[in-house]
């Protein structure tokens, strides 16, 4: 009587095609498979409730919370996102960073040659410290290599840039031709070198960056 004001026109005239039946301890079984195909909360970072429950936090919030003395509240107070906060970490270290490059050649000759052995063996130094973990701006531009737009990719590339202009400036007071085009072959060496310095475990990279660096100064200035 249930489907008496169906019309039988529009009822389905065959059997539903549905799998035979399963005893109790069988469905349980497989119910259990399936179940055990999706990953779990425990397994993954899970963004569910907006950040309240299970969620993801850089590691870097919790180490500025602990060096500036405040909670994580009030650091967000400040910041829209964690994104946000990476970023302005960046920004700091960029200023650090140009601060010891421009100290590296503070008392470098007039010579674009001197000029460049004088960084690269500087950024040799640098390099053969133990706590050495190669440039963190590239590093966290390969980690985020699919995610263009990123505020720390954003960041990483104004600081290279900054980086490369300070190079062009300081090769053409030196009478360099071509200062810009210089700057950015050197950037190449100096990038290479501390790549292959870090997949290798071999700091000798970065000597043989500085000869190649050296030659095209001399070819330049010539």
């Amino acid at each position: 009587k249930l489907f008496d004001d169906i019309p039988s026109s529009v009822r389905l005239q065959r059997p539903l095609d549905l799998p035979q039946s399963m005893g109790e301890l069988e469905l349980t079984q497989h119910m259990s498979e399936l179940a055990g195909r999706n990953r779990s909360a425990q397994a993954l970072p899970c963004f569910l409730g907006a950040g309240s429950y299970d969620h993801f936090v850089p590691a870097v919030v919790d180490a500025i919370a602990g060096r500036a003395g405040v909670t994580k509240r009030t650091i967000y107070y400040h910041f829209d996102s964690k994104d946000d906060i990476i970023s302005g970490v960046m920004e700091v270290q960029h200023l650090h960073l140009m601060s010891q490059y421009q100290s590296w050649l503070e008392h470098s000759s007039d010579s674009a040659s001197e000029l460049v052995i004088s960084l690269f063996s500087r950024l040799k130094t640098w390099t053969d410290s133990p706590d050495w973990l190669g440039s963190g701006f590239s590093r966290i531009s390969a980690e985020l290599a699919d995610m263009r737009g990123h505020p720390a990719r954003n960041a990483a590339s104004r600081h290279k840039a900054a980086v490369e202009a300070w190079l062009a400036e300081r090769l053409a007071d030196t009478g360099a031709s071509e200062a810009p085009l210089l700057a950015s072959q050197i950037m190449l060496l100096i990038e290479g070198g501390m790549s292959l310095a870090l997949v290798h475990g071999d700091t000798g990279y970065i000597n043989t960056a500085k000869n190649a660096a050296k030659r095209l100064v001399e070819a330049a200035v010539s």
